[in-house]
């Protein structure tokens, strides 16, 4: 075997190590969680859908205090706070593949939430085998005429007529993209956990 065969059989090795690291690391942070289910039977904000996902269960639950937020979920730790939302909005049509993509894309995602940066859009996702379009991105909002920046990773499943978004919000004390960065590495195994435990109720009673 020559010298090049070599260094790539030492950097598959590496590859190999780094895959399987990654996944030790997934599986322990999200194994290392006590998790309680949050149920929507359908009524009231939820507009017809049922549904369950689970949370951590050392973050906060509170109702939403606006009109489409179902619940909000919070957790607060010593370099910031990091929350959760959950809105359901009932269309007046079943989209199609071809009318969510041009619907909701990079520009929408920046738009709607006032992104000054997107470090990550993802088109091809699927939660409980419906699809979703996830973004990660810098945001900016204005609180007491004072401007705050946060990092969000906004999730939107589709099924049937239903479009079900949860954001994760993270907000550092020191207002320093590095620290929310760092924060969100933290944290993203967490999201996908709570994300890969979304259950859509109403599609799978309909299949009964």
């Amino acid at each position: 075997m020559n010298n090049n065969q070599n260094e790539k059989s030492t950097d598959k090795l590496k590859l190999i190590i780094l895959i399987i690291s990654s996944s030790i690391l997934f599986v322990f942070a999200c194994s290392a969680q006590e998790w309680n289910k949050f149920t929507c039977d359908g009524t009231g904000k939820c507009s017809g859908l049922r549904f369950s996902i689970n949370y951590p269960k050392k973050w906060t639950v509170k109702d939403g205090s606006r009109p489409h937020i179902i619940k909000n979920f919070e957790f607060e730790e010593e370099r910031g706070l990091v929350t959760m939302t959950i809105y359901v909005r009932e269309l007046d049509y079943i989209p199609t593949e071809e009318m969510i993509n041009e619907t909701y894309n990079r520009e929408t995602f920046i738009e709607n939430f006032n992104g000054v940066q997107i470090l990550e859009f993802n088109d091809k996702a699927e939660i409980d085998m419906e699809k979703c379009i996830t973004a990660t991105l810098f945001t900016k909002m204005t609180i007491y005429d004072e401007e705050i920046i946060s990092l969000v990773k906004p999730s939107f499943v589709f099924y049937d007529k239903y479009l079900l978004q949860v954001n994760f919000f993270i907000f550092s004390n020191d207002q320093n993209r590095e620290t929310m960065k760092d924060m969100l590495n933290k944290y993203n195994p967490i999201f996908n956990e709570i994300m890969y435990s979304l259950a859509l109720l109403s599609k799978w009673e309909n299949t009964n």
